[in-house]
């Protein structure tokens, strides 16, 4: 982008949209990520145009399997996509023209190919300047000179022992862990807990633990698939690979957005105003507008709480799934249970998932309103809760109850079991992170405390493990998260 102000940048992807829209020769240089789904959202809205993409190196995506090169090949021969590899492109100095004249784009091994628009995608050079003017104390060097990231050690500190108050999340820092969000957010999660433990006057002890590198990547407009790399060191050869093809477009982005409770209009139902502030511009606002509706801001429910704990006795084996809830079931079940209504109640959210395979399916029981196992289920019988002293409370309309989650004597158990009880929770605590709903135990390590699990019969379970990794069979990873639309219908 070349701007940071918000009219100005809109104008600038206006007008870069109708240089592609005007361009019939389109070159994408860089095959990463950006790249491949660059190309195959062009080739797919645009198939009457030329799309070549170019890559330095001989495999697409390096950084994955070789299974990752042939399935992107592959979906390019579908597409027609022509590509390229192992050839840099030769950058014009002054940049690649961006007013449509056709032109050849020059290789580095002398060939030349035609052009009306050049889409660079070749990633960033490292923003280490801060740490520049700093001095190593030891043989290793603050920046590594080979790609300019900052060598750190596990605990996310500089490696330089001169710099222990100093510490590198993200893309900056030389982990070993694939850039991406996840990984960044699990590299901040390490940085917070050892901050903390320094304030309190400990050594940091938090570690980053890398996992397999792992991506959710399109391959058009309703093609995707997920892809993780073999975990070696536990004798893994194969790559896990999930084609998706379910209609939805981008991987139903917009859920972006209502996961953050705000609304995305279509712009179909966007209608701009007849009348308009002075310097607004008009036309054809439909071709990029997106209205965004927040909901209403809750506020903290009045609850009563005791120190009673659950007397229901839960166990899973490490792994797998337990289905014994019949103890608790007609134990504490009474009636048919009750629901606080269809339209959320001021001062409580609805909790949903925003990705598949489980998108929009709701937190409830079963029956409605009763003590029962968690489930993840469609919105009919949603639940409207909110977080009060760490628990998670569950409005019923009538009674309260209360998520309860497994006590397992073998702290290393993947998967732990939920349910809903009249009385407090006494194990862990229950936070929203954002709209994300987390939940900690001080005597269980986990890596991300928003990793759940929904199983057989949309129960849901608490993951204690590494997201997406080692999920155990007819379980589906998710991330859970808070909604505060009027009704349970999106």
């Amino acid at each position: 982008m070349e701007h940071d102000e918000k009219a100005l940048s809109v104008d600038y992807l206006r007008s870069y949209q109708q240089q592609v829209k005007r361009a019939s020769k389109i070159v994408i240089v860089g095959g990463g990520a950006v790249g491949v789904q660059m190309a195959t959202d062009l080739k797919e809205v645009y198939p009457e145009k030329d799309v070549t993409l170019i890559h330095s190196r001989d495999r697409l995506m390096q950084l994955y399997h070789p299974k990752m090169d042939k399935v992107i090949r592959d979906r390019f021969d579908e597409l027609g996509v022509k590509v390229i590899t192992g050839v840099r492109a030769v950058v014009p100095e002054g940049g690649f023209p961006s007013d449509g004249t056709p032109f050849e784009l020059e290789l580095k091994d002398s060939r030349r190919i035609p052009a009306d628009l050049v889409i660079p995608a070749t990633g960033q050079t490292p923003n280490n300047q801060f740490v520049e003017t700093l001095e190593p104390t030891t043989e290793t060097p603050i920046i590594n000179p080979a790609n300019g990231f900052l060598n750190v050690q596990p605990t996310l500190q500089l490696k330089d022992p001169a710099y222990p108050n100093i510490f590198a999340a993200g893309d900056i820092a030389d982990t070993g862990a694939h850039k991406a969000a996840r990984p960044g957010m699990a590299q901040a999660e390490v940085v917070a807990k050892n901050i903390f433990a320094m304030i309190e006057g400990h050594e940091p002890s938090e570690k980053l633990q890398i996992n397999p590198p792992a991506i959710h990547l399109t391959l058009g407009l309703k093609k995707n698939m997920i892809f993780r790399n073999p975990a070696t060191a536990s004798g893994a050869t194969e790559p896990f690979i999930n084609m998706k093809e379910d209609g939805a477009e981008d991987m139903k982005i917009e859920s972006v957005w209502e996961r953050r409770g705000v609304r995305a209009v279509k712009p179909d139902d966007y209608h701009l105003p007849s009348s308009t502030p002075s310097g607004t511009k008009t036309g054809n606002w439909a071709d990029w507008y997106y209205q965004c509706v927040p909901g209403a801001a809750p506020t903290t429910p009045s609850t009563t709480s005791t120190s009673k704990s659950s007397s229901a006795g839960v166990t899973t084996t490490p792994g797998t799934v337990s289905s014994s809830r019949s103890t608790l079931q007609t134990s504490t079940r009474t009636g048919t249970g009750s629901s606080a209504g269809p339209t959320l109640v001021s001062g409580w959210y609805w909790i949903r998932a925003v990705a598949e395979p489980n998108y929009h399916k709701y937190l409830q029981s079963k029956p409605a309103g009763s003590p029962s196992a968690a489930y993840l289920d469609d919105g009919a019988n949603a639940g409207q809760f909110n977080i009060v002293n760490g628990q998670l409370v569950f409005n019923t309309g009538s009674t309260t109850l209360y998520m309860h989650v497994e006590n397992p004597s073998d702290k290393t158990q993947r998967v732990l079991e939920t349910w809903f009880d009249a009385t407090p929770n006494s194990y862990g605590k229950f936070a929203f992170q954002g709209d994300t709903l987390t939940w900690h135990a001080d005597d269980i390590s986990r890596q991300n405390e928003a990793a759940w699990y929904v199983c057989e019969g949309q129960q849901l379970f608490i993951n204690t493990g590494a997201y997406l990794y080692q999920t155990p069979a007819g379980c589906a990873d998710q991330t859970i998260h808070s909604y505060g639309g009027s009704t349970a219908d999106l």
